[in-house]
């Protein structure tokens, strides 16, 4: 459904500026490594050249509404749902932000592995990420929850 409704409805537009703002940490996190990367827009530049375009799908966002879905879905306390969700946009937004300097930094060396590392290697990283956040989740609200009984 939110797949359609960023794709129908247009809801993409409005990450365009998160997009640009990714390119833009992206490509710094690269400088800092000792690439050249550059940011134009939502584009990563290496060597001067359009290597990345950070799409809405880039920012992460099904893997937030995934992550959401499955907190919101739970059964605990509003409060604790809530501060799970915000704890899990902040290091969810971190492995996507390395996981895109990374990607810049294999599209200007070893641009032949680019599509490896995309489709396959952080893909499985990210579904890793998402099972470890709500399995720490459900084990922390179940701690508190035993405290409280």
């Amino acid at each position: 459904v939110a797949s359609l409704a960023f794709s129908l409805g247009n809801a993409h537009r409005y990450l365009e500026p998160l997009q640009a703002a990714i390119a833009a940490g992206a490509a710094l996190g690269a400088r800092v490594l000792g690439d050249s990367a550059t940011a134009d827009g939502a584009f990563i530049n290496v060597h001067e050249y359009p290597a990345i375009f950070i799409n809405h799908e880039c920012t992460g966002i099904f893997v937030l509404v995934i992550y959401a879905a499955f907190l919101l879905a739970y059964p605990a306390a509003w409060l604790h749902r809530l501060a799970g969700i915000a704890i899990g946009v902040i290091v969810l937004q971190a492995v996507n932000l390395a996981r895109l300097v990374v990607l810049t930094m294999i599209a200007s060396r070893w641009p032949e592995l680019f599509d490896y590392f995309h489709e396959y290697i952080w893909q499985g990283i990210f579904v890793a990420m998402l099972a470890l956040l709500v399995a720490t989740w459900i084990d922390t609200i179940n701690r508190k929850t035993a405290v409280l009984r």
